[in-house]
Parts: structure tokens; C-alpha cells; sequence
């Protein structure tokens, strides 16, 4: 996604394929791992679903927005 700057918003989510067993958590710490530290990292996260925000809140994460995305 660009902004109006015309700089690229890196954004990420996760899908576990067996919820529950800690792996979002470990699939979050990957990603952030593989990040370039020098630029913020934005996740995408389902706003009503607490099992999918909980790994994201545990590493750091913070709700800024939530985010209406239209496709044309």
C-alpha cells in the first residue's frame, strides 16, 4: 500500500493453521525478525478477533486505527 508520500507502508498478518497451539505468536516473531528494524512495521489484524490480536499485543504492537480497505 502507498501513501500519499509515496512511501511503501510495510504491513503484514498471519494465519495459523492450528490456532491456539502458540504459533501466531511464533509466526509473528518471524516476521518481525526478517524486518528491516530501521522502519516501522504495521500488522494486519482482523479489529473483533482477540485470538488473532493477542500474539500481535504480546510482541509489541500497538492498535493505532482501524482501516476500511476497498478494492476496485
Amino acid at each position: 500500500m502507498r501513501s500519499r508520500n509515496s512511501r511503501v507502508r510495510r504491513v503484514f498478518s498471519v494465519e495459523a493453521v492450528e490456532p491456539g497451539r502458540g504459533s501466531g505468536g511464533r509466526l509473528v516473531r518471524a516476521a518481525i525478525r526478517v524486518a528491516d528494524p530501521e522502519r516501522p512495521l504495521f500488522a494486519a489484524v482482523a479489529p473483533g478477533n482477540a485470538q488473532s490480536l493477542h500474539p500481535f499485543l504480546a510482541e509489541g504492537f500497538a492498535p493505532t486505527a482501524l482501516e476500511v480497505v476497498f478494492e476496485v
